[in-house]
């Protein structure tokens, strides 16, 4: 909550809509959920808003505190221990950074100072890092695929009511859960109030490109959660820790 109020901070927003927008984070299903089911992906997640507070500072400041800013929170986020929302933020962010680069007509100059923040902070999560692969090439997992598991995570259309409505499927602490998978792995709620205004921003897509970057960033990665030919293709794709990817945690880019 705190990051995301940081990070809101720097765009000429009201305070009520920079503390909505924080709390609508913080107070998310995905982190809520997460946070008390497996505690490392709540740690891993929380320092997405601290990384785009630093890249965006960067860009738009050319402060070097913003730099150092962003370093550590990519770093933070590695050694947090769950690699696959680590590598939803290093995309994502990256993906920011490129978005922000061209809106504020940057230079390479900019591009390769952006690519060094990714770089340090790969060498500051060195001494998690190598002992991970080298835990990961030996062990089951590197040949395995969680392929099988995907008809319980590769989502129909009508899970977007769950954006709406969390418990349609009841909730495990009730005891009445009887969705698809585990209640923790499907969890899109962000809170109504702020899911109302979300839509309505998205109305001013024209006017905006920040709101343009985010509603698309929303709407795609929900899309990669889908049952659809497409998304079945991409995950069957032979690139390294793909097949072992669940598919709705990319809800962290989501929310």
């Amino acid at each position: 909550t705190f990051f995301m109020y940081l990070f809101l901070g720097l765009f000429r927003l009201k305070k009520s809509a920079i503390w909505l927008g924080a709390i609508a984070f913080g107070f998310s299903g995905f982190m809520l959920v997460w946070s008390q089911e497996n505690v490392v992906v709540g740690q891993a997640a929380l320092w997405l808003p601290l990384v785009l507070l630093g890249i965006e500072g960067f860009l738009t400041k050319n402060n070097r505190w913003y730099y150092l800013i962003a370093v550590f929170a990519l770093a933070c986020s590695f050694l947090a221990g769950f690699f696959q929302v680590t590598f939803y933020i290093f995309i994502f962010s990256f993906l920011y950074s490129i978005f922000r680069i061209r809106t504020l007509s940057l230079g390479l100059s900019s591009l390769i100072k952006i690519i060094s923040i990714y770089i340090f902070s790969l060498y500051l999560s060195a001494i998690q890092l190598f002992p991970s692969i080298e835990a990961f090439l030996e062990s089951p997992r590197s040949t395995s695929s969680a392929w099988h598991l995907f008809k319980d995570y590769l989502l129909p259309v009508t899970h977007l009511f769950n954006a709406f409505v969390p418990d349609i499927f009841g909730n495990p602490g009730a005891y009445n859960f009887f969705g698809r998978g585990f209640y923790r792995e499907t969890i899109l709620y962000v809170g109504l109030i702020p899911l109302v205004f979300a839509i309505y921003a998205s109305f001013k897509l024209k006017a905006n490109f920040i709101i343009r970057f985010f509603t698309t960033a929303a709407l795609l990665s929900f899309f990669l959660t889908l049952d659809t030919p497409f998304t079945r293709w991409f995950f069957q794709l032979p690139f390294p820790l793909l097949p072992t990817f669940l598919p709705s945690r990319i809800f962290i880019i989501t929310t």
